[in-house]
Order: C-alpha cells, then structure tokens, then sequence
C-alpha cells in the first residue's frame, strides 16, 4: 500500500496506483524488535508488551511532530493477525490433527487463564508440532494463500522487495542500521512458542474488553460491498469497533486485493460505511 513497489528482480521501483498515501499519510513501523529494519536485544513475547511499546512510540512521535496529532488516526496491520486451516488434507493427517486438537484447545485455554510463559510456551509447541505443522508439511496449498499450490508461496507476491531493500543506496537512503529481516526466528519463538499469542483478528476484536463488548459481540458478521453487488468480505461493527475481512486476499490485502483494499481505506478514513 506504499507509494512505489519493486521491479526487475528488486533492481528498481514504479508507482504504486492503489498505494493509500494518495489518500492520507502513512507511517510505517517494524515491530517487535528484529521484525523488518528494527534492532536491539529487548524481545517481547506477547502483543500486550508489544502494544505498550508501540504506544509509546506514538506518544513520542507526536511530540516531536505535533502538527499530526490533531488529524484522524488509523492502525493497521497484517500477517501476524491471522491463521490458517483447510481441509485439503490426507484423510490420516486429518484425523491426527482432529484428535490433537482438543489437547491443543485445552492447553491454549490454560495459557488464556494463567497468562504464565511456561503454559503459553507449552501450547505454543503442542500446538505448533502437533497441529499446524501437520498441515504446513503435509498439505499442497501454500499456507499465506490456500487457492494456490505450495510452489508459490516464495513466488507471490513478488520477493523483489528484500533484494531492493539490500541495495546500499537505500539502505543509506532510509537511514537503516541493519539490514531488513523478512522473517525472525527469535522474534517469531518469543511470540509463538514461548507465548502461544497467536488469536486471529476476529478474535482480538471479539476479545476486547470495552463498554460495548456484549453488544459488539450479539452483532452479526456480514457480507459488506463497494457500490455493486459483488461482496467484498465480511464486516462485524458496533459503535466506534469494526472488523472487516476481504475475500480473495490471501495474506497480504494490499498486494492481492490492491484496489479492494483502497477503497476500503478511503472509505473508512472519510467515514463512511463499507
């Protein structure tokens, strides 16, 4: 959603015509610590610590630059907020995923109610080997887009971007002090195998504990369009929450869905409803 996107290998870069700065201005923080061009030795295991460093942050940046903090402002954020299941398994793996799924289930529950690393970590690695993996290695449907084989799960979208991001005139150019990381191990264990935080995003919005949880959770999640008749996902809203999914999008909305997922953020920064 940026305003340019890498070509040619990562060798280059052309405009971006859905990118969503048209529309508003965008800040675009990595984070946890070793996530994208972030650094230190400070890890965090969970999005409550995350979140409170995160919000931080913004108390800080809006000091140093007060003319935004007036404006209207939005979060946003991909990947980390989702999972993944399909049947599109060996009826063998299937059943030794469905009969680890309630030691799974209860484990995550102990987690939810201790909030302890140790419970968190031990449903983190059940889960992971006993469950998800099961799927990840045994499957043919690539996990970030499961209408696509596995073979294209490094191939779309386009990996150019990591080579663009090494070149040292860009580096130098943004400022970096480290070289971008796609994907840390470290930061992924200290979320997931030693935390288990691993909710989707339908259930974060569900799990808020706000003044009008009940009545945001009696709403219905329904289908939501862009002025004809072809639905473009689903939508759960009451008061001032809303979750919205997009169909079609595999993992990333922006880069499956590039126009879907504009017109939906215009929208949703003019207020006005999907």
């Amino acid at each position: 959603m940026g305003p340019c996107r890498s070509i040619n290998n990562g060798t280059n870069v052309e405009i971006n015509p859905y990118s969503w700065n048209e529309a508003s201005n965008l800040l675009f923080v990595d984070q946890p610590v070793g996530a994208g061009f972030s650094y230190g030795s400070d890890y965090l295991s969970s999005t409550e610590e995350a979140a409170e460093v995160l919000y931080k942050f913004l108390q800080l940046w809006f000091e140093q630059f007060p003319e935004y903090s007036n404006l209207d402002f939005h979060i946003f954020g991909e990947s980390y907020a989702g999972h993944y299941d399909s049947p599109l398994l060996d009826a063998v793996i299937l059943a030794k995923m469905t009969a680890n799924f309630p030691t799974c289930q209860a484990l995550l529950q102990k987690c939810a109610n201790t909030n302890s690393p140790k419970d968190c970590g031990d449903a983190g690695n059940y889960c992971t080997e006993n469950f998800t993996a099961l799927f990840a290695e045994n499957s043919d449907v690539n996990v970030y887009d499961v209408r696509t084989l596995n073979s294209t799960t490094l191939t779309y979208p386009s990996p150019d971007y990591n080579n663009y991001l090494e070149l040292p005139s860009v580096l130098k150019a943004i400022g970096a002090k480290v070289n971008y990381t796609e994907c840390n191990e470290v930061t992924h264990d200290y979320f997931v195998l030693k935390r288990s935080d691993e909710m989707g995003g339908h259930g974060v919005s569900k799990a808020i504990q706000w003044e009008h949880q009940s009545k945001y959770n009696r709403e219905p999640l329904k289908e939501w369009f862009l002025g004809d008749q072809v639905a473009k996902g689903k939508i759960q809203s009451y008061a001032c929450l809303t979750f919205a999914s997009v169909y079609n999008a595999g993992h990333e909305v922006a880069a499956y869905q590039p126009e879907v997922a504009l017109k939906m953020f215009t929208r949703w920064i003019n207020n006005q409803d999907l």
